[in-house]
């Protein structure tokens, strides 16, 4: 009798045993917990947008994954903080799906999270500056222009046409220094009429031209002659100092007629 007893607490102790190790193989049962921080659903974006999730686990997190459009070419992130850096430039303008999920170390999976955010790269466009002047002598020529607002700025090119509007414009020149706004050339001809125009280009290749500006030289200023005094067999002529900066010299002549 105490030998059956003894072989019942045997399987008891042992049953017990089983039932605690079945319970400690099925381990963490809880999925993480997921959220996009930004942008909000339904923002518009454009460029290069950093998309932000946090994750939180009873134990920990293994990783983080984004999916554009549901796509398996995805972002995946296995350490603080989750961010995403989402290319939207070479993208068509429009409404895109953004999933996130997070995985735990027990190889739990969080419920996918979806928002929809727009791409409007048409945002993109830098904003024209603006030709102040230009000034030129015989041999040089002067652009001055407002300096560009864009905190991704690459560079200015420097474009010249023959017509305000429908030719072709020649790049002379490219500036790479944001606060350099003056570009000077001596490749100019004053009595040759062209059109000016200051290109700004950003990192990502999104450009805006200023508007034209026209540059030809104007005929010289006119000098007023004073009647010729005679004196002694001699005429002697005077007339108003010419005020162009491009002056180069006066010629005088003669005729028998008005």
């Amino acid at each position: 009798m105490m030998q059956y007893l003894h072989i019942i607490n045997v399987l008891t102790f042992l049953s017990i045993i089983f039932f605690n190790s079945c319970n400690d193989n099925k381990g963490d049962t809880l999925a993480p917990e997921v959220s996009i921080t930004f942008p909000e659903n339904g923002a518009v974006v454009n460029e290069i947008i950093t998309i932000s999730a946090n994750a939180i686990d009873n134990e920990e997190i293994d990783f983080v994954q984004f999916f554009v459009n549901d796509s398996l070419d995805s972002a995946l992130v296995s350490a603080e903080p989750y961010l995403f850096n989402w290319n939207t430039n070479n993208l068509d303008d429009g409404n895109y799906t953004i999933a996130v999920i997070a995985q735990d170390a027990s190889k739990n999976i969080s419920d996918t999270l979806k928002i929809t955010l727009t791409i409007d790269n048409s945002l993109s466009t830098p904003k024209a500056v603006e030709i102040i002047d230009i000034s030129y002598s015989l041999n040089l020529l002067s652009i001055r222009f407002n300096k560009s607002a864009e905190n991704d700025f690459n560079d200015y090119t420097i474009l010249t046409s023959s017509a305000v509007e429908g030719s072709e414009k020649i790049e002379i020149g490219k500036i790479l220094e944001i606060t350099d706004t003056v570009f000077t050339t001596t490749d100019f001809n004053p009595i040759e009429e062209l059109w000016y125009y200051v290109k700004v280009t950003d990192i990502y290749g999104y450009s805006e031209t200023s508007q034209g500006f026209r540059v030809i030289d104007s005929a010289p200023s006119l000098s007023i002659l004073n009647p010729p005094k005679y004196n002694r067999g001699s005429l002697r002529f005077q007339w108003s100092m010419n005020g162009d900066n491009d002056f180069l010299k006066y010629h005088l002549y003669s005729s028998n007629s008005m």
